[in-house]
């Protein structure tokens, strides 16, 4: 009865042992799976990580071909997507969409593949990733229409009666109103001290070859272009039209017309030499005061990048002295363009004295609309003109030739142009160049004694449907041609008042519905130069809300930082200073309520920000919504106001950017 007594039952050993085991197994398994389910879930997130890089990096590749080129936007996504490893074939899938005008939306959709879980009979399973990029189209500056400034007969006649277009020489000081084209180092200037309009470090076009934005002068094109940029313009042309680009006054043409003073609102003709003194051999050397104007057209083949742009032309003409006007028998002097072949110039080897001229009209480019895509001179005007560049390949791309010449076209959807205008030495020759440290120097060979050319051109520029074109550049919208500044624009504001106060508004950039929500900076440069009193404001234009409802016009609201004071500021001399000043709103007083965009900029005939930028970063409302047809077009004005009997003969120079990348994603939702 005792023998067993201490030892386990061997029936009892088994079954405990075989429970053990199963529980083993079953373990292991459960453990093995969730192992398994961990690391290929890891394996799942970090394909969807790549999948969903690569839907941002399509989406932003294509949504710069936005809006109008969805074909090409499209492409673009596909072919980058390929690249990042997600082709559009099976067992891939990639689907591009627009959900508006400016933003593409890339949906990746690939299987991620099992290890682990590949044993416990689970197979691939699909993940898809998207994303949504947004691209902001550029701020149109300027007006509506396809004419960009007023001719000198049109000053005081309504339509077009906005305001010049304006470059001066880079003899000229800064705070004459131009930030770009004089010399950043004040050489002849008008402030005291000189440092107080100094720009440091220099201003430069936010499209320029020393931001690394545009073309460089001794480009492979040997286009003439300096190297701190130009003065920009895009011009659309709709599908099916053909535009000839125009130019209004392109040469630099002082005169001394005592009875024509219309004239001196384009060419400051009191400050230039006469014929008497237009002398290469006199010791001022005048005629170096004068400067050549280049004007080159691109297309635009991806709105954003202007380092694709093709170049297909550029037009140079050269300085000439008109006087005389009244006497009936126009009179004018120039130097002899060099035509000698692969040489261009506005100085003919041996041209050592000035042509002086007495006919019955003056030179055809003296205050008229010429074509630059056109233009054939004869008689003497043939010598104040020359086209060193010219690609017949590119303008049959996207071109119309029509009796010789090529014309723009629009083609089957659409297409961005682009002008550039330089000022340029008396000789055509390009004045500065970029050094080391990023700010302008001066080729000494093209500059005159006294400093640099000192020239005042105002211009107007126009796209028009020529002879034998199809569509209609003037027609209304959606279907006219549009000439707007890019980025930045000179401009002269030829207002006079009356015996009481006056304001007015100009239209002065156009924002689309896509900037809801946003922050804008308006920079003006240099206002107030006026006598009395002056005020100068942003508007914004009546525009529909979200709710359908119409929202009146008033003062732009300015963005409050933090709930602070509304944020107004001098950002000084130079855009790259880096230190912004707070000035008081609505010159100093709650006239135009407490957030409006007004500053006083002259007071008793003095300007405050004599060679200074003032900055405005306006709130645009979350439920924008712009009009785009009707009397009020969905443009910002202008506003300016001046005191009794004052002229508002005021050049400035106006920024508008968008504080923040134009091409961005979007947040998923």
């Amino acid at each position: 009865m005792m023998r067993n007594q201490g030892r386990s039952h061997p029936r009892w050993t088994e079954t405990a042992g075989g429970q053990a085991m199963v529980i083993f197994a079953l373990t292991a398994a459960v453990l093995f799976a969730l192992m398994g389910l961990a690391i290929d879930a890891g394996i799942s997130y970090l394909h969807s990580d790549l999948q969903q890089r690569a839907a941002a990096a399509a989406a932003l590749s294509g949504v710069s071909y936005l809006p109008g080129a969805t074909a090409e936007a499209t492409q673009e996504a596909l072919l980058t997507a390929e690249r990042d490893g997600y082709p559009n074939t099976l067992p891939n899938t990639v689907v591009v969409t627009q959900p508006t005008a400016n933003e593409l939306r890339v949906a990746i959709t690939a299987p991620a593949p099992v290890y682990f879980l590949g044993l416990l009979g689970f197979g691939t399973h699909d993940v898809t990733a998207y994303a949504t990029a947004e691209y902001l189209p550029p701020i149109q500056l300027g007006q509506p229409g396809n004419q960009l400034g007023t001719t000198a007969t049109q000053v005081g006649s309504g339509g077009n009666n906005y305001y010049f277009l304006r470059t001066e020489g880079w003899g000229n000081p800064r705070s004459e109103g131009d930030a770009f084209t004089p010399s950043p180092t004040e050489t002849a200037n008008s402030c005291s001290p000189a440092s107080s309009c100094t720009a440091s470090p220099a201003d430069v076009h936010q499209v320029s070859c020393i931001d690394g934005t545009d073309t460089c002068a001794g480009n492979p094109d040997h286009l003439l272009v300096n190297d701190t940029g130009g003065y920009n313009y895009l011009i659309w042309v709709p599908q099916g039209t053909t535009a000839d680009i125009q130019v209004y006054n392109p040469s630099f043409d002082p005169g001394t017309d005592n009875n024509s003073t219309i004239y001196t609102y384009h060419d400051d003709d009191s400050s230039f030499p006469t014929l008497t003194s237009y002398n290469p051999s006199s010791s001022s050397v005048p005629y170096q005061d004068y400067a050549a104007m280049g004007f080159t057209l691109y297309a635009v083949p991806v709105l954003y990048s202007r380092q694709s742009d093709v170049p297909l032309l550029q037009d140079v003409f050269c300085p000439f002295n008109a006087y005389a006007l009244e006497s009936g028998q126009a009179k004018y002097s120039y130097y002899e363009a060099n035509q000698t072949a692969g040489a261009n110039g506005c100085d003919a080897p041996g041209s050592t004295s000035p042509k002086q001229v007495s006919v019955a009209a003056t030179p055809a480019a003296f205050h008229s609309w010429i074509s630059l895509n056109s233009y054939t001179p004869t008689g003497n005007d043939a010598n104040l003109f020359y086209q060193p560049f010219s690609d017949p390949t590119a303008l049959s791309q996207y071109g119309t030739q029509i009796s010789g010449h090529y014309y723009l076209s629009g083609g089957s959807a659409g297409q961005y142009f682009r002008l550039r205008v330089d000022t340029l030495a008396w000789d055509g020759a390009v004045i500065n160049t970029s050094n080391s440290t990023n700010s302008p120097s001066v080729d000494s060979s093209a500059s005159s004694p006294d400093g640099y050319p000192y020239a005042h051109d105002a211009y107007a520029l126009r796209a028009v449907t020529p002879s034998g074109g199809t569509g209609n550049c003037a027609a209304a919208a959606p279907a006219t041609c549009t000439v707007s500044a890019l980025a930045d624009m000179g401009l002269y504001t030829p207002i006079q008042s009356g015996s009481t106060s006056l304001s007015f508004q100009v239209p002065l950039f156009y924002l689309s519905s896509a900037y809801a929500g946003k922050v804008i900076s308006v920079r003006v440069f240099d206002p107030g130069d006026v006598g009395g009193n002056a005020y100068l404001g942003i508007q914004q234009p009546e525009y529909t809300s979200s709710t359908g409802s119409a929202v009146a016009a008033q003062f732009a609201t300015l963005l409050t930082p933090g709930g602070g004071s509304p944020e107004v500021d001098n950002v000084g001399t130079s855009l790259g200073a880096g230190s912004n000043t707070p000035i008081p709103v609505n010159g100093g007083t709650a006239a135009y309520g407490p957030q409006s965009a007004v500053v006083q900029t002259s007071r008793g005939g003095g300007a405050i920000y004599n060679g200074q930028w003032v900055q405005f970063n306006i709130q645009i409302p979350s439920n924008y919504q712009a009009v785009g047809s009707g009397s009020d077009p969905g443009y910002w004005n202008l506003w300016y106001g001046v005191g009794p009997n004052t002229t508002a003969g005021d050049t400035i120079t106006v920024e508008v950017q968008y504080l923040g990348s134009p091409v961005h994603l979007l947040p998923n939702s």
